[in-house]
């Protein structure tokens, strides 16, 4: 398990919707995957009994919700099941592919560096230009017979 959030919240009372607050990073769920979370409040949390774990629950386009466990307590304490969670799933559809590049190259590359080094360097990777030009060329003249 991963904590996603550690936050007090108020209680509105028995059978009042008690909001928790919003996460400061949102979980990316991609798609065609199953993604648990475990809820826990010293007060108790609200469910109803469900028909048999691994049920769907409720769904709609954009995803599935699942039966599944309720715990008396907080993580390792027994389970119950099957149990449906009683709260609301907020939720917003992102775009799932990769960040922009944060210090993008001046001028793009067909082709990616070969062997890149393990850490970005201030001096140039190629020899110092020679001094002076040569006065003979590098390859023979294609145009002399």
């Amino acid at each position: 398990w991963n904590e996603i959030m550690n936050e007090g919240f108020t209680s509105n009372g028995s059978g009042q919707q008690s909001p928790l607050a919003k996460l400061d990073t949102p979980v990316f769920i991609a798609a065609g995957t199953f993604h648990s979370f475990y809820v826990y409040s010293s007060v108790g949390i609200r469910y109803t009994n469900g028909s048999t774990e691994g049920n769907i629950f409720a769904q709609n386009s954009d995803l599935i919700f699942y039966e599944g466990k309720g715990s008396g307590g907080e993580i390792g304490a027994g389970t119950f099941s099957p149990r449906v969670w009683n709260g609301i799933i907020e939720y917003g559809l992102g775009d799932s592919s990769p960040a922009p590049t944060p210090n993008p190259t001046p001028f793009p590359t067909n082709l990616p560096t070969p062997l890149p080094t393990p850490a970005p360097t201030n001096e140039p990777i190629t020899p110092p230009p020679t001094p002076a030009p040569t006065t003979a060329p590098a390859t023979p003249n294609p145009t002399s017979a």
